[in-house]
């Protein structure tokens, strides 16, 4: 396995952490921070119902985000790559109309 090969694969790694560590840490935090506030203010059981739903719906949010952005980064990648092996603006592939 060569050097290119590693670091994409570590960066598959990183992507998926940062994937799921942004699905579940919302709801955790959410939740312990519904838990305070019921220990120490006496709020009723709604706001941990509250906190886990909200924690839920950020963390849907944020993996919406995030695919979003990575798509972005792979569509520019990608572009980049293909002007890059035409420098004159063609590319190798023939171009068809799906009319």
């Amino acid at each position: 396995m060569d050097t290119k090969e590693f670091v994409r694969i570590c960066s598959r790694i990183s992507l998926l952490t940062q994937l799921g560590l942004s699905v579940v840490t919302p709801p955790i935090l959410l939740t312990l921070l519904a838990l305070f506030l019921q220990r120490r203010f006496g709020v009723g059981d709604w706001v941990l119902l509250v906190a886990i739903l909200t924690g839920v719906f950020s963390g849907i949010m944020s993996v919406f985000s995030f695919v979003r952005r990575e798509n972005a980064r792979e569509v520019k990648r990608l572009t980049k790559a293909g002007t890059e092996s035409a420098p004159d603006g063609t590319n190798d592939e023939k171009e068809t109309d799906d009319r």
